[in-house]
C-alpha cells in the first residue's frame, strides 16, 4: 500500500473544473473496474491529488502510476483543445518528447506499512478539502472517499504524541468496499443499494468507483499483506 501523490505542474489550478476532476475520477473507476487497483481512499484538489491505493498482484510489475496520469493529461488537453482555451497554452512543453507538460517530474510515493498509518492518511486525506477552504465538513466535498469513512473517537499519534482521529468503517456491517456512482457534475454520490451479496454493477459501470476499506489490506496484528 501506498499513498501517491500527484502534483499540478508549477502548481497550476489544472484541476480546478470540475470536468478535470471528473477525468481523475473517471481513470480510477476505470482502473478498480478492471482489478488493476485497490483503491482504498482519495482526495482531488484543485493542484494536486492523493491516493491511498496498492496495485492487484496481476499489475504488480506494471507502472500503473504512469499509465494513469498519461491518460488524464491527454484527456484534459482534449478538453481544452476541443474548448479553445486559452489555459493549454500554460503547460506548453521545451523538451522534445512532448507537446505539453501538466504535471510535476517527481510524483510523491509514500509507502504506508501498518493500519495506524493507514487510518492517520485516511484522515489527512478527508481534511484536505476542509483546510483548503473547499467545504465545511469532508463529507460535503464530493471529490473525496469521506463519505466511505466516518471519523471515532480522537486517538493517541504513537509518532508525535498528539491527538489524531481515527477514521473507521460508516456501517458496522461486514463490508470491505463501497461502490459509488459518479455524478456527471457533483463528483461522488451516496452508494447505490445493495441488493444481492455479489455487488453486481449496474447502469454506466464507467460512472461507476469501487473504494476497498483500507482495513481490509492488514493482517490481525496490523502489518500489511
Amino acid at each position: 500500500m501506498e499513498l501517491f501523490t500527484a502534483c499540478c505542474r508549477q502548481g497550476r489550478l489544472l484541476l480546478e473544473a470540475d470536468e478535470h476532476k471528473q477525468i481523475v475520477l473517471q481513470s480510477l473507476a476505470f482502473l478498480t473496474r478492471e482489478q488493476r487497483i485497490w483503491l482504498y481512499g482519495f482526495v482531488i484538489l484543485d493542484d494536486e491529488f492523493h491516493l491511498l491505493w496498492k496495485k492487484q498482484q496481476a499489475w504488480g510489475t506494471k507502472n500503473i502510476r504512469q499509465m494513469m496520469l498519461k491518460f488524464i493529461a491527454q484527456q484534459i488537453k482534449h478538453r481544452l483543445r476541443s474548448t479553445r482555451s486559452p489555459e493549454l497554452e500554460k503547460y506548453r512543453s521545451n523538451r522534445n518528447d512532448r507537446q505539453y507538460h501538466f504535471w510535476e517530474k517527481n510524483s510523491r510515493a509514500t509507502p504506508v506499512i501498518s493500519r495506524e498509518m493507514a487510518a492517520e492518511t485516511i484522515c489527512q486525506l478527508h481534511e484536505a478539502p476542509v483546510s483548503t477552504g473547499l467545504c465545511i465538513t469532508p463529507e460535503e466535498y464530493g471529490y473525496s472517499s469521506a463519505r466511505c469513512y466516518t471519523p471515532a473517537q480522537p486517538a493517541k499519534n504513537k509518532r508525535s504524541g498528539n491527538q489524531s482521529t481515527v477514521c473507521m468503517r460508516k456501517s458496522k456491517k461486514e463490508k470491505c468496499s463501497w461502490l459509488y456512482h459518479i455524478s456527471e457534475t457533483a463528483g461522488i454520490l451516496a452508494e447505490p443499494p445493495d441488493n444481492s451479496q455479489s455487488r453486481q454493477l449496474t447502469g454506466n459501470s464507467n460512472m461507476q468507483l469501487i473504494i476497498t476499506d483500507f482495513e481490509t489490506a492488514f493482517d490481525p496484528a496490523g502489518v500489511c499483506r
